[in-house]
């Protein structure tokens, strides 16, 4: 039981991370909230108060779906979240008035709602709210009447959104775009910041989490005005892909030579730890500064910058000479210009309606989703025959937290009981201080809602103190003395219920540990006949740039498959951390530590990327670069030897 409450574990579901605010698209967003409240409040008078409310809801959800990803990613997520909202709440008014119908049909819901999450990350959140507002809205006890009204103001109060977004406060063009290629940069920049104390770096940029979506960038069609800002944004990213090879090459051989250094020494660094750290945080502040200057619309490296990366990586011990050549040749495509004849088509855009069958090929992901609506809909049906007024907060919760990944069903657990607590003392303040009226409901519905919006990225914690004070304030139900037991208990009850849920039907993460492992080495080993060929190419000493172009987009269409499968690969080992299954492995015979052999085979593919970079900037001779490849290969022969201690990981308790 001491991996489920690891001190990492309590650090993600009670932290809220700062540098993931976001107030001014937050404060965008509520005043479009606003407008849509008292358009549809003066336009229907006091009566049509709940539909106003409603309607506020639609717009902040829009809101919510539009934060992040491209501006066409965001229009699309927008529309789906109006459209399955609004579908939500008319069924959950339609069969709230019959247990077994309600129980019925949100479990079928639940199940697709699921399907459509498992198509694409940025539609997680797009089904989980419906499927929260569909179970909040069945269990009301409002006329069955209201489904076409309620139904309808949720979209019109989406699409005005979506209205003001576009054509009253809009973006300048492109601006999503650039903020999504900035955050890719930010995400190799913090990756720097570690690399004095990684004792095997990895692939940086392929830990980004803005990576995915930035990508889509470079394969979206936008219409004529606008591609020349693409072009220049796919450079962009083809830049970073040259510098995070180049970076990550540097921090292999600032490990190894800490290593002969007396290696790295968290809590008194030695000098040589210390200079390369002045190094690295240089840097990523270099490269933080550029990414400021990508979302302002500057896309080149000033005189005075390129100077400053100069002057920091010379600052370089005497054994990084070479690595330090080929970072500052990678930094200097965004100085002088870059040939875009190398860009990568990282993939086919996809259409909506294969993105959504997708999921429907993995027999896995079928029985997880339909596991989850069984679920749901069990529980839907209980919350009717308890006593108590709120008992759909137990479902919703169960909704909102309910995920294949155990360690983060954990985290969003924790942080939802401290998030409702948090919020419950925040009213209660507010009661003393300032009192709590009708009058003031508006003002804190609107507050709250731009607080939700804000703190999206920056932890479940925020989130859900936002939304319980958003909860309150759209009920206008403030007796919180009365309903802070019962919205606890029940709060509680929805987390144990949660894990519970899991542990009857589990899908331990490190069972797929083996098979991703397997990916992850067959693309590196991909990778490594690819630099064979490069090397090929060297010998054959061809003058043909268009051969040598085609060369270099192979290879580079193979760093990014490699690195996908290693992203896959690293997600998984960090999710089974915390898994208690890890109670039971621990006491069978292994030969190696799974996430040891996992981290040594990351080692050999940065130490491979390193190569590539190596290459790139003509470091080695052919000579050496050939037996420097030739000892990756046999090591990676050996690694695969002892793969066979992954093996007891597929057995079943």
């Amino acid at each position: 039981m001491n991996r489920l409450f690891t001190r990492q574990l309590w650090q993600q579901a009670l932290t809220v991370q700062r540098s993931h605010l976001t107030p001014w698209p937050a404060l965008r967003e509520a005043v479009g909230i606003a407008l849509v409240y008292l358009v549809v409040w003066n336009t229907l008078g006091p009566l049509g108060k709940p539909l106003a409310l409603a309607a506020a809801a639609g717009a902040l959800m829009a809101g919510i779906a539009s934060v992040g990803g491209p501006s066409r990613t965001r229009g699309r997520a927008l529309l789906m979240m109006t459209g399955m909202l609004g579908l939500s709440v008319a069924l959950g008014l339609l069969v709230g008035e019959q247990a077994l119908l309600a129980a019925a049909v949100v479990g079928v819901f639940a199940f697709g709602f699921a399907m459509i999450a498992a198509a694409n990350p940025l539609y997680v959140s797009l089904a989980t709210i419906s499927v929260s507002y569909m179970v909040s809205y069945a269990s009301q006890g409002l006329p069955a009447e209201l489904w076409w009204s309620h139904g309808l103001a949720i979209v019109v109060g989406g699409l005005l959104q979506m209205f003001y977004l576009n054509w009253m406060w809009s973006l300048p063009p492109m601006q999503p775009e650039r903020e999504q290629i900035a955050g890719v940069y930010r995400d190799v920049a913090a990756s720097v910041r570690q690399l004095p104390g990684q004792p095997r770096p990895g692939l940086m940029l392929h830990h980004s989490d803005a990576l995915a979506q930035a990508q889509v960038i470079t394969v979206e069609r936008y219409h004529s005005h606008w591609q020349t800002q693409q072009r220049e944004l796919t450079w962009l990213l083809d830049a970073l892909y040259d510098l995070d090879a180049a970076l990550t090459g540097y921090g292999v051989c600032a490990a190894r030579w800490l290593e002969a250094h007396g290696g790295v020494d968290e809590d008194d660094p030695t000098p040589q730890q210390q200079q390369l750290t002045k190094v690295t945080d240089h840097l990523a502040e270099l490269l933080e500064d550029f990414a400021g200057s990508i979302e302002s619309g500057t896309a080149r490296l000033s005189a005075d910058d390129w100077q400053a990366w100069q002057a920091a990586l010379a600052e370089s011990p005497s054994g990084l000479e070479g690595e330090a050549k080929s970072v500052l040749r990678a930094a200097a495509h965004l100085h002088t210009g870059f040939d875009t004849g190398l860009s990568v088509q990282r993939r086919a855009l996809e259409r909506i309606w294969r993105e959504l069958t997708r999921p429907w090929h993995d027999p896995h992901g079928v029985q997880f989703a339909a596991y989850y609506g069984l679920a749901i809909g069990v529980l839907t049906y209980v919350s009717h025959l308890l006593p108590w007024e709120n008992s759909s907060l137990l479902v919703m919760t169960f909704a909102l937290i309910f995920t294949s990944d155990y360690q983060q069903l954990l985290t969003r657990g924790v942080a939802r009981v401290a998030g409702t607590l948090a919020a419950l003392a925040l009213i209660l303040l507010l009661q003393e201080v300032i009192g709590l009226s009708d009058k003031t409901s508006a003002a804190i519905l609107l507050l709250s809602s731009f607080l939700v919006i804000a703190t999206l990225n920056a932890g479940y914690l925020a989130v859900t103190l936002g939304f319980t004070v958003y909860s309150f304030a759209a009920l206008n139900s403030w007796e919180v003395e009365v309903a802070m037991p019962e919205r606890m208990w029940l709060t509680a009850l929805g987390v144990l219920a949660a894990v519970i849920a899991y542990h009857l039907w589990p899908n331990w993460q490190v069972r797929s540990l083996p098979r991703r492992y397997h990916k992850a080495a067959e693309a590196l080993c991909d990778f490594l006949e690819s630099l064979g060929q490069v090397l090929d190419g060297r010998e054959d000493a061809s003058d043909d740039a268009q051969a040598r172009h085609a060369d270099a987009d192979e290879l580079r269409r193979a760093l990014l498959r490699m690195g996908a499968k290693f992203r896959h690969a690293a997600q998984i080992a960090q999710a089974s951390r915390t898994e208690p299954i890890w109670d039971t492995l621990e006491n069978r015979q292994t030969e190696q530590d799974p996430f040891e052999q996992l981290e040594e085979l990351e080692s050999l593919a940065a130490e491979a990327v390193g190569l590539h970079s190596a290459l790139q900037s003509k470091n080695p001779s052919t000579a050496s670069a050939r037996r420097e490849l030739n000892d990756l290969k046999q090591r990676l022969t050996e690694l695969q030897r002892r793969r066979p201690a992954l093996r007891p990981l597929l057995q079943r308790s």
